[in-house]
């Protein structure tokens, strides 16, 4: 099954979560509200500077629901330059912050 293969796999498809957790995180956070709030400014916490593993399963459990570890029928593995060009600069493009800070401007963790 797919839930198999994943165990499998390195890199951002790492196993942090099970598919029916990774289904209830991924609503969590609205990334494209956030990104709706438009420029933002760095915060002068440095806490709020990086991302948390909860912010990064989110992202992940966010991309799972969008089909993007599955292409052309078969699990795709991405590495960090993949998530960072397909997933970050897209959700990032115009506002001059980071995903972290994207994370944190609404409802702040701190790394």
């Amino acid at each position: 099954t797919e839930a198999e293969e994943a165990q499998t796999c390195f890199g951002f498809m790492l196993k942090l979560l099970d598919p029916a957790i990774q289904a209830q995180r991924a609503p969590e956070v609205d990334l494209q509200e956030l990104r709706k709030l438009g420029p933002g400014e760095m915060p002068k916490d440095p806490c709020l500077w990086g991302i948390t593993l909860r912010q990064l399963q989110h992202l992940r459990a966010y991309m799972y629901q969008d089909g993007y570890f599955t292409r052309g029928g078969k699990l795709f593995n991405p590495n960090m330059y993949d998530v960072n060009t397909d997933y970050v600069k897209p959700l990032t493009d115009g506002l001059g912050i980071s995903l972290a800070v994207l994370y944190n401007r609404d409802c702040p963790e701190g790394a």
